[in-house]
């Protein structure tokens, strides 16, 4: 996958669940970083974002997403990616859930298979 997809997704996932990105001071300099002010008061740099990479951040983030407006189609083939340790569809599908289901973006996804591929996972 594409590191800028990559950036795009976890910056994405990071709004949905209320980070804001701006111009915050961070040791020295002036630098753009992710800050949640309600949950978590520790900086989070764009780089650091790790939900394309990491069950511990990906999990929760899911369980937290899908609360907020639950789909079953797209949770069950999350879940079905999740319990075969596909990471990288895992998140690309919550990427495609978010846009979809919470900001009702229309983007281009082919969902015609979404029941068959799930029959193979």
């Amino acid at each position: 996958m594409e590191k800028k997809k990559i950036n795009e997704g976890n910056k994405l996932i990071a709004e949905c669940l209320g980070y804001e990105y701006g111009w915050f001071i961070g040791g020295e300099k002036k630098e753009k970083q992710w800050i949640h002010w309600k949950n978590d008061t520790k900086i989070k740099y764009t780089r650091d974002l790790k939900y394309h990479s990491s069950w511990y951040w990906f999990v929760p983030a899911f369980n937290k997403i899908q609360k907020m407006k639950h789909d079953k189609e797209f949770c069950d083939l999350i879940l079905a990616y999740v319990r075969h340790n596909d990471h990288e569809n895992a998140f690309k599908t919550l990427v495609n859930y978010v846009n979809i289901v919470i900001y009702n973006k229309p983007i281009k996804v082919n969902v015609a298979g979404l029941k068959d591929l799930k029959k193979h996972l």
